[in-house]
């Protein structure tokens, strides 16, 4: 759990060094540079999908308590983010714990705050915004 990704077992997924040439350019620059992809294997958690983690907690928060977009045709879908905030890497291995609240709900929109933990250290803080949806 708090080991480095270095320390934690390869069993699992084989890592290998690439080191492929990448060429970049500034915005409105004529001049190509050169780098490397070097660290592509570094495993962790896209914040993308812990973001995607909050609001399918959230779905099933919504679902619970309040019996909004469960009904048939009906769904709350994801229409903001909002001061999301990524403060520590989460890696293979670690156990994030998602506490997802209620901050506001009316009958067309919702917003959630979510904060993840891994080992009682914030690692995501943010909302989310929904809005309901009939098919």
């Amino acid at each position: 759990m708090g080991t480095k990704p270095s320390q934690q077992n390869t069993e699992r997924a084989r890592r290998f060094a690439l080191h492929l040439p990448v060429y970049f350019r500034q915005p409105q620059s004529p001049t190509w540079l050169e780098g490397t992809t070097e660290n592509i294997s570094y495993a962790i958690m896209p914040g993308t999908l812990i973001v995607e983690a909050i609001g399918q907690c959230a779905s099933i928060l919504f679902s619970q308590t309040t019996g909004k977009g469960v009904n048939e045709g009906e769904f709350l879908v994801l229409a903001s983010i909002n001061d999301m905030r990524f403060f520590v890497s989460v890696h293979p291995g670690h156990t994030m714990i998602l506490e997802v609240t209620i901050v506001k709900m009316t009958g067309e929109a919702a917003l959630v705050e979510g904060i993840v933990t891994v080992d009682g250290t914030v690692v995501t803080k943010g909302r989310l915004g929904f809005a309901r949806k009939v098919v």
